[in-house]
């Protein structure tokens, strides 16, 4: 497959929102492959968000614990937090796919026989493809992010034609 469009930036600490991205799938293209990595996924040094944020994690805690949480629970709550990145696909305005697995890396593939998890049957049509990266929380400053399509025609060996 080749490359079609790459998108990339930094996200910062706390930012949530949506980032779009449309372009139209060339003729000829019957497979496309969205591939979504980010770093940072974990807080990488919990003792000193601790102490950065120490003030507006206990606001966020006391309302749930009913009271002011233990050092031990404040650390427990920092290892838990993660980078949240979701991956959705749109082809001529039908809902292709969403990926949310944990990890940093998200990848829809869709080829005609082949689907990723949480993504529907594709049937190698072409249009508008709208990609949405669906951002819910980022736990750290620079986190780069970097978004590949790639497309290419049917391989030989999965055409059947008899």
């Amino acid at each position: 497959m080749e490359t079609l469009q790459t998108f990339h930036g930094v996200l910062d600490r706390g930012f949530t929102g949506n980032m779009s991205f449309q372009f139209h799938i060339p003729h000829g293209i019957h497979e496309l492959s969205v591939i979504l990595t980010y770093e940072k996924e974990r807080i990488q040094d919990p003792a000193s968000y601790i102490e950065r944020f120490r003030h507006p994690l206990i606001r966020q805690a006391v309302p749930y614990l009913g009271r002011i949480p233990t050092d031990r629970q404040l650390q427990e709550m920092v290892q838990a937090m993660k980078t949240e990145i979701q991956l959705c696909a749109m082809i001529g305005g039908v809902f292709a796919g969403n990926v949310h697995m944990p990890g940093t890396r998200k990848e829809i593939l869709l080829k005609e026989g082949v689907r990723s998890r949480g993504c529907l049957p594709y049937d190698g049509r072409n249009g508008m493809v709208k990609i949405i990266v669906n951002v819910y929380q980022v736990v750290e400053e620079n986190t780069p992010w970097n978004l590949e399509i790639k497309g290419g025609p049917v391989h030989v060996e999965t055409d059947r034609t008899a």
